[in-house]
């Protein structure tokens, strides 16, 4: 975990909750992908958000079903926080791996297809057509 944050007391934090103790777990995982230090910071940043949403919910390791994924997110959006691309696979990354370790049950789905529509201003449209 240091090698994605400097300061102990963030780390600390972050291994609060039901799912904390696999934190490291996570980073080492990601680390072992090749991620970028930026990648993974915020990727494990959601997956200490959602454990930390588990312990307000007083929901315990084995007791995580695909229900709480969905559930958390309507959670992040009430309460205004956005959700970014690549935010849910993050978090269902997590999850996948409490899986593969056998510290959770349910195989969790991934979520649907999150479209985004980009719209092109008018100069760079000019400038495309140049």
């Amino acid at each position: 975990m240091n090698r994605f944050f400097k300061d102990v007391r963030t780390i600390e934090r972050m291994k609060r909750g039901p799912l904390g103790r696999y934190i490291t777990l996570y980073g080492d995982h990601l680390h072992a992908q090749g991620y970028r230090r930026k990648s993974c910071r915020r990727k494990l940043q959601l997956a200490a958000d959602f454990t930390q949403w588990l312990n307000r919910k007083k929901i315990t390791a084995n007791q995580v079903f695909a229900k709480h994924v969905g559930d958390y997110w309507s959670s992040r959006k009430r309460s205004g926080v956005g959700i970014h691309l690549g935010d849910q696979a993050a978090v269902i990354g997590f999850l996948k791996l409490l899986r593969e370790q056998r510290v959770t049950k349910e195989r969790i789905p991934h979520p649907p297809v999150i479209r985004i529509r980009i719209r092109k201003s008018a100069n760079c449209s000019r400038r495309l057509k140049k």
